[in-house]
C-alpha cells in the first residue's frame, strides 16, 4: 500500500520514491497533464524551499511558460545544424521558420515537473530529436536554463 499524505501547499500527494500526484497545467498554450514531484527518499517528507518553489512556480506559471517557450525554440535553433546531422527527419517536419506554438507541442512534450531539494526546479521533457536523453527546463527564482535532464536529476 503506497503512501499518502495532505500537504499543506501541495495538496494531496502518493509517495512513489518521492512525493507525487497528477496536475493539468496550462503551459505554452495547452493544457497538459504532467506529473508534479516533489524529492524525497523512504521517510522523508516535503520540504519548506519545495513549498516555496511551488509557490512561485504556481505564481508564476504564465511569465515561466512564456521565457521558457523563447528559450527552448532559441535552444532549437542554436542547435539545429547538429539536431539536422543527428535527426534529419525531425528538422524536416519542424524547419526553423515553421516553429510556432501549436507545432511546438508536437516538438516537446513536458511530462513532470520536479522539485529538488536545492534552489531550483524543473521540467523533464521528451523531445523528438532527443528521444533517449529528452531536455530539462531548469528554473531558479533568477534564471530559466535549458540543459540535459541530468542535471535536474
Amino acid at each position: 500500500m503506497k503512501k499518502e499524505i495532505f500537504d499543506s501547499i501541495f495538496g494531496k500527494m502518493e509517495y512513489d520514491y518521492s512525493w507525487c500526484k497528477e496536475e493539468v497545467i496550462n503551459f505554452w498554450t495547452t493544457n497538459t497533464k504532467i506529473k508534479m514531484v516533489a524529492q524525497a527518499y523512504s521517510g522523508q517528507e516535503i520540504i519548506d524551499i519545495q513549498r516555496e518553489n511551488y509557490i512561485y512556480f504556481k505564481n508564476n506559471i504564465n511569465e515561466i511558460s512564456k521565457i521558457s517557450y523563447e528559450k527552448i525554440k532559441l535552444f532549437y535553433f542554436d542547435n539545429y545544424e547538429k539536431i539536422k546531422e543527428e535527426n534529419n527527419e525531425v528538422c524536416i517536419k519542424y524547419p526553423i521558420n515553421k516553429i510556432n506554438e501549436i507545432n511546438f507541442n508536437e516538438l516537446i512534450k513536458i511530462k513532470t515537473l520536479i522539485f529538488t531539494k536545492n534552489i531550483y526546479f524543473g521540467f523533464l521533457c521528451d523531445c523528438l530529436w532527443e528521444k533517449e536523453h529528452g531536455i530539462a527546463i531548469l528554473i531558479d527564482k533568477n534564471n530559466i536554463k535549458i540543459c540535459e535532464q541530468d542535471e535536474l536529476l
